[in-house]
């Protein structure tokens, strides 16, 4: 190697460790500087994701308690018809019991004892209701009503005006409270005399409603 250059080498190498020995060794590190500004806004809320699958049934929960008795139906009722003709006599103002042969279904209610009525056993309320069709041979005023141990029961009283020979149709409901041993029958009464009247069907019905 050229003289020269080893000594211009040699030079710098000199002068580096001159500079070394000047700046010393590297200090410890500094503390942390402040932290920055303040914590920006909440940017907005994204988009909702897709709803997940359906998650399996829960188990079955417990029976609850059992309700209340429901209503048993009626405690009483029973009825009596007649579809056959039959023929009637009237004199004025006396009441004729209308013939009802026949006994429908029965519940606690009495149609042995009387004929062609219905005996009360047990004491209540009780929603009566009956039909007749019928015809006079003379004209007049005739009255058919439901009786309660031979009295006319308000609000089951129809009067109608009768042209002889021409059908009429009679026909109530009413609800009543009677006593143990009341007689239910049906009756008509005429403001004239009848000696050949007509009743070509009717029917009288008793149900107990407490």
């Amino acid at each position: 190697m050229d003289e020269r250059y080893s000594d211009k080498i040699e030079c710098i190498l000199e002068e580096g460790r001159k500079c070394q020995k000047r700046l010393g060794s590297i200090g410890p590190t500094g503390p942390t500087g402040p932290a920055g500004g303040p914590t920006g806004p909440t940017g907005l809320t994204g988009a909702t994701g897709p709803t997940g699958p359906m998650g399996p049934t829960g188990a079955t929960g417990p029976t609850g308690p059992t309700g209340p008795a429901g209503d048993t139906g009626l405690e009483a009722y029973t009825g009596r018809y007649s579809t056959a003709e039959q023929s009637f006599t009237t004199n004025t103002g006396v009441p004729t019991q209308v013939v009802l042969p026949t006994i429908m279904p029965t519940l606690d209610t009495d149609t042995a004892t009387n004929a062609n009525a219905i005996t009360i056993i047990e004491a209540g309320d009780y929603e009566l209701t009956y039909n007749v069709l019928a015809e006079v041979d003379n004209a007049g005023n005739l009255t058919v009503a439901i009786r309660n141990n031979g009295t006319d029961i308000p609000g089951t009283i129809q009067i109608l005006t009768l042209t002889a020979n021409e059908s009429e149709s009679f026909g109530g409901s009413v609800i009543v409270t009677l006593p143990a041993g009341s007689i239910i029958d049906l009756a008509l009464t005429s403001t004239v005399n009848n000696t050949d009247g007509t009743i070509n069907q009717a029917s009288l019905t008793a149900k107990k409603l407490n």
